[in-house]
């Protein structure tokens, strides 16, 4: 127990700002694999099933399959918000809709929470962009701390870990 810790701090004092505070029933990358995250090529099934383990465990994310490859591999976006944005996320879609109907007015466009798209890996043999797409994951989807609880309650954020697996 006291190593599965220690792994945990080394990682998160590495990838993530001092002082990070992380939900602990969250795996880390590294807890979810076996390995240190960059250590090894993570495969894409297992991108993907780190990706479905973060929105069972969370109330912060969701996972749509939006695709397959050629070769019939999954292609996902996380979604990960507040959990009172995800359980709105039609209406926050319904807003956006309606504020960039013509005529636009800036009334409508303040008050829109922000929709960012996070797309990771364009070339399915260059790992390191998919490998920031778990780190990124993680911190949003486990982190605790002010600067990610108000970055939710603001943002949408849509992390699609892979274009091109």
């Amino acid at each position: 127990m006291c190593l599965g810790l220690s792994t945990v701090s080394a990682q998160s004092d590495y990838f993530f700002p001092a002082n990070t505070r992380f939900d602990p029933k969250i795996p880390t990358p590294e807890q979810y694999l076996g390995y240190p995250i960059g250590t090894l090529h993570t495969r894409h099934d297992a991108i993907v099933g780190y990706m479905r383990e973060l929105a069972r465990l969370s109330d912060r994310a969701k996972l749509d399959t939006i695709g397959e490859t050629y070769e019939h591999r999954q292609l996902v976006v996380l979604t990960v918000t507040s959990p009172s944005n995800l359980n709105n996320l039609d209406q926050i879609q319904a807003d956006h809709v309606r504020a960039i109907t013509p005529p636009i007015q800036e009334e409508d466009l303040a008050n829109q929470k922000s929709i960012v798209l996070l797309g990771y890996n364009v070339h399915g043999n260059e790992p390191s962009s998919s490998e920031a797409a778990l780190l990124t994951a993680y911190y949003y989807v486990a982190g605790r701390h002010a600067e990610v609880t108000n970055a939710l309650n603001d943002a949408v954020l849509l992390i699609d870990p892979a274009f091109n697996p």
